[in-house]
């Protein structure tokens, strides 16, 4: 079963996702995260290419 929390952070340049506010009772463990951004970011269109690009190499 999946829960869905709403939260904002950044992710900076090495690609590391920080939260704005830590979320309170959520253990460390491995999550899944959906990434919404302003569709007027000029940076976004070089992540999609760069993330494409990762999302068809062969996994192992």
């Amino acid at each position: 079963m999946f829960k869905a929390i709403t939260a904002s952070g950044k992710i900076d340049p090495s690609g590391q996702l920080s939260l704005d506010y830590p979320i309170e009772g959520t253990p460390p463990k491995p999550v899944r995260v959906i990434i919404i951004f302003d569709e007027t970011d000029g940076e976004v269109n070089r992540f999609w290419q760069q993330f494409s690009n990762y999302q068809q190499q062969p996994l192992l």
